[in-house]
């Protein structure tokens, strides 16, 4: 497992727990957080997530526009990426606030 990889998933987990202890967030819920980072990491191919930025946010919305999907249209339902969406805003936001984060640009 690369550094990188494993510094990404140890943010990961102390989000996870953020969520189910201070916010109070059911298992359920966490599982969705889960899923939406794990868009952003298939998106960007595992990339450490302080490389975070504004072009590769908006990026991302494109791509999620974009990618295919099993629904009849074939593209993901604008209510499920706007949940992508907020999750993964969420856990950026909570990551900027933690050390050795804040002053990444």
């Amino acid at each position: 497992m690369t550094k990188t990889l494993y510094e990404n998933e140890q943010r990961k987990r102390e989000f996870f727990e953020h969520l189910k202890g201070a916010q109070g967030f059911s298992q359920d819920s966490v599982n969705k957080f889960a899923e939406a980072i794990g868009q952003w990491q298939i998106f960007t191919d595992n990339e450490d997530f302080a490389s975070f930025n504004k072009s590769k946010a908006t990026a991302f919305v494109d791509w999620l526009h974009s990618r295919a999907s099993k629904t009849e249209s074939g593209q993901l339902a604008l209510v499920t990426q706007d949940n992508y969406l907020r999750r993964v805003q969420k856990f950026f936001k909570w990551l900027s606030e933690q050390s050795g984060y804040r002053n990444r640009k």
